[in-house]
């Protein structure tokens, strides 16, 4: 079990708050492991306290998706600072099922939860009562909340190994059923496969609706969800995934050739992206950027008689990164402002022109210029290259993350570069300046695994 999780545990014991793991038991230290969620039942007496709990041991708690909010489930996520790893907490204040979207469903039986409550043989754990735990799973198959079959089957042999029949029957029977009725749900556990049929009458006593017009909401929630996705798709304004609540945050990786900027970036998305709102923008030149100039400067032909009408496509294309930059980092900040994270494999700079994020014209094209109007035409472009790079650094990210390495890493890594190439981006990297952002350096010459762990750390250090 992870670090967090066991300390979590821990200071639930200590705090003396009523909780327990109320469901997939069988599998419930996944959830500790950060391999899934970890589904608790706290005390509603208990909620402040919890709450508190969990601030202090630095949980964050984000908005969950409008289409799936319920006023007896919270989220929360937690982080492992030694092996990088983010728990999901999902905290309930009554064990209510149903539709994914809605939970139209409550379990009525509840203090007799917390009574019947057992310790984990493995951890501290507190668990659900086998023979309550089955009740309750008959009860979800029977609403068709849970419709995996190999899943069901799966938590029901778990749970008819752990079941005795007098305590089922006076488990049962404090939860409001009669013998007979508590004598009938205890014979399904000997049927061949879980069946709900012959015992639905019973099943009824055990849970409740909690909301009028179920289907009308559900419906209402999955069009919600529906639009949501695909305006998310184009739009930074549309969100799908839960997102911080007082606002998000930009965060840029710089470094230089062979730093492993791509990699971390989509290391660290694709950790972030499981449980919250994270994008991804893309402010380079590369294989993810298009323009029209770049593909007619592809088909023209190199001859002498093109060259002033490839000179303005080059120029217009340079104009161009500059612009998308600076579209692409209002999208950013409107994005982060929402509650969304935006990361960058690199960031636009103006300290230091013709390398680097810079602007380029001024230093690579304006040279190249053989007379007096082109030189005129390229000084203009260079101007308004500038001009934009200026709006664009007045955008600063929150935190930026300096992957540095040595000249001689970076030239092993990237042999085709030339060693003065390599050498100049390696101080420029060292020198540059975000004088509105937090500002952290990670030497990356280290054991990539460690490298991540370390960033993980940095950006959850933020977050919170």
């Amino acid at each position: 079990m992870l670090p967090v999780s066991e300390n979590l545990l821990n200071e639930l014991e200590n705090a003396g708050i009523r909780y327990l793991h109320w469901k997939g038991n069988c599998h419930y230290i996944d959830g500790f492991n950060g391999k899934g969620d970890i589904d608790l039942l706290v005390h509603q007496d208990d909620r402040e306290q919890m709450r508190a709990l969990l601030s202090v041991l630095r949980f964050i708690n984000p908005n969950t998706q409008s289409y799936m909010q319920n006023d007896n489930i919270e989220d929360w996520l937690g982080f492992d600072k030694k092996y990088g790893v983010m728990v999901h907490l999902h905290l309930y204040y009554e064990i209510v099922f149903g539709s994914h979207f809605l939970n139209e469903y409550t379990f009525l039986p509840y203090e007799q939860c917390f009574a019947a409550a057992v310790n984990a043989e493995e951890s501290a754990c507190r668990l659900q009562n086998p023979c309550i735990e089955y009740a309750l799973l008959l009860c979800r198959v029977a609403v068709g909340s849970v419709k995996d079959k190999k899943k069901i089957e799966g938590n029901r042999q778990y749970l008819i190994h752990r079941i005795e029949e007098e305590p089922f029957l006076q488990i049962m029977q404090q939860c409001g059923l009669t013998e007979e009725e508590a004598q009938e749900l205890f014979e399904t556990t000997q049927d061949e496969k879980c069946q709900t049929d012959d015992v639905f009458y019973i099943l009824k006593k055990l849970y409740k609706k909690n909301t009028a017009f179920a289907k009308l909401k559900i419906l209402r929630r999955k069009a919600v969800y529906a639009v949501l996705k695909r305006r998310s798709a184009d739009s930074v304004g549309f969100f799908t995934k839960k997102r911080l609540k007082n606002g998000g945050c930009m965060i840029a990786f710089v470094g230089q050739d062979g730093a492993g900027k791509t990699r971390v970036t989509s290391d660290i998305a694709g950790w972030m992206r499981k449980k919250l709102e994270v994008r991804r923008f893309y402010l380079g030149s590369g294989e993810n950027y298009y323009s029209i100039q770049r593909d007619l400067l592809k088909v023209l032909p190199k001859a002498k008689a093109f060259k002033p009408l490839r000179g303005i496509l080059a120029l217009s294309d340079q104009l161009h990164i500059a612009k998308r930059c600076v579209k692409q980092l209002k999208r950013a900040q409107i994005y982060a402002v929402g509650g969304g994270i935006a990361l960058f494999d690199r960031y636009p700079q103006t300290q230091f022109p013709g390398i680097s994020d810079g602007p380029k014209i001024r230093e690579n094209l304006l040279p190249k210029a053989d007379n007096k109007l082109i030189k005129a035409i390229t000084l203009r472009y260079a101007k308004r290259e500038e001009k934009a790079l200026k709006k664009a650094v007045r955008i600063q990210p929150d935190l930026v993350i300096k992957l540095m390495l040595t000249t001689e890493e970076s030239l092993r890594r990237k042999p085709r570069e030339k060693a003065e190439n390599v050498q100049k981006k390696h101080e420029i990297v060292k020198q540059l300046a975000f004088p509105k952002s937090r500002v952290v350096v990670v030497d990356v010459m280290k054991d990539y695994g460690k490298e991540i762990v370390e960033i993980k750390n940095i950006i959850w250090k933020k977050l919170h």
